[in-house]
């Protein structure tokens, strides 16, 4: 074993801590305890809200979203409701309706997903900046090489 007070060797505690620093705290509290030596996703001052406030969503795929989501919620309520009713005997009634009731909701948004899964593959969504036209219509052959200067 090695003498501590050999002058070659490091005089630092191996698992030596900083001092806490509040006010480093208190003006990110997140990012006051990452490691500054790794590089982060997203640059300094950016977060994924941020990111998130800024994006521009097609306004009916947003609707869409959050229609799905509130299918998916009230699938998920009525057939736990329902089980529970079934389960502890209060009104089987009722909990059998709520499950069936929650099974029929669950196929239909299983296929209205389905069905926005196939327009967003599509590109029905899509924002198209080259010419204005809606997105999912393809340009007349002609005006296209009338755009680009060539001969049809």
């Amino acid at each position: 074993m090695s003498d501590p007070s050999d002058p070659g060797e490091d005089d630092g505690e191996p698992f030596e801590r900083e001092p806490f620093d509040a006010e480093r705290v208190a003006d990110d509290p997140v990012g006051a305890f990452a490691d500054d030596s790794e590089e982060t996703a997203n640059p300094p001052g950016t977060t994924a809200s941020r990111a998130l406030e800024n994006a521009e969503v097609n306004p009916e795929l947003r609707v869409l979203f959050w229609k799905l989501v509130l299918l998916y919620k009230v699938t998920v309520i009525g057939g736990s409701l329902g089980v529970l009713f079934l389960l502890f005997d209060k009104g089987p009634d009722v909990g059998l309706e709520l499950f069936a009731g929650s099974l029929v909701l669950l196929v239909y948004s299983l296929y209205v997903t389905k069905q926005s899964k196939e327009r967003i593959d599509a590109g029905e969504f899509d924002s198209d900046d080259s010419g204005g036209e809606p997105a999912g219509e393809t340009p007349d052959p002609a005006a296209v090489s009338d755009a680009q200067g060539g001969d049809a």
